[in-house]
């Protein structure tokens, strides 16, 4: 049986998400937009777009935050971490 040491060996094992797939996770959950996503990974909108729609199908969640959740749960993210957009309303 494989160990599992750390939250990337665990989504890939139990979730069976790549590496390209567990870092836009990580991107997304620390509080990136699919276009900043983009930006970061050298990719096209829609090539991070089917990949955040393939990563909510794997760990089945309905809702991007529930991907997101997840990461947080499994340790990909710490809470601290995480980039806190604030908005005024005018």
């Amino acid at each position: 049986m494989p160990v599992i040491n750390t939250p990337e060996k665990f989504l890939q094992l139990e979730y069976g998400l790549g590496k390209q797939e567990i870092e836009v996770l990580r991107l997304l959950t620390l509080g990136y937009n699919r276009v900043e996503i983009a930006d970061k990974r050298f990719r096209s909108f829609a090539t991070i777009d089917s990949q955040i729609k393939k990563i909510m199908f794997k760990l089945k969640a309905q809702k991007q935050y529930g991907a997101c959740i997840i990461a947080l749960q499994v340790g990909l993210v710490k809470l601290e971490d995480i980039k806190i957009k604030v908005y005024e309303r005018i």
